[in-house]
């Protein structure tokens, strides 16, 4: 299972599926649409991940057992955060303390 995950970790995974499992078979797919870059310095690395999921079913805020064709599986905390026309977005934020304080 993937446990550590930098902004790299997701290059050449925009737009490919996510399957959501929940006792060991795929209830959900979501798309990874956008990959946000929201602050870079040498001592901490911010991002979020923005995934497109169907009308139904609808997830919740929680964490999540997700599995992709080139990471694996790997758990991430999901959060909706609108609804769109045919279906609804969900973010991951990331905020990586790359270098501790001295």
């Amino acid at each position: 299972m993937l446990s550590e995950f930098r902004l790299a970790t997701f290059d050449g995974c925009l737009n490919t599926e996510f399957h959501i499992i929940e006792n060991d078979v795929s209830v959900c797919v979501l798309k990874l649409t956008e990959i946000l870059e929201n602050t870079k310095t040498p001592r901490q690395e911010v991002f979020s991940l923005i995934f497109h999921g169907p009308r139904e079913p609808f997830v919740p805020q929680s964490m999540r057992h997700l599995k992709h064709d080139k990471l694996g599986e790997l758990e991430l905390f999901l959060v909706p955060i609108g609804k769109v026309e045919d279906g609804f977005e969900y973010q991951s934020v990331f905020n990586l303390l790359l270098q501790p304080r001295e």
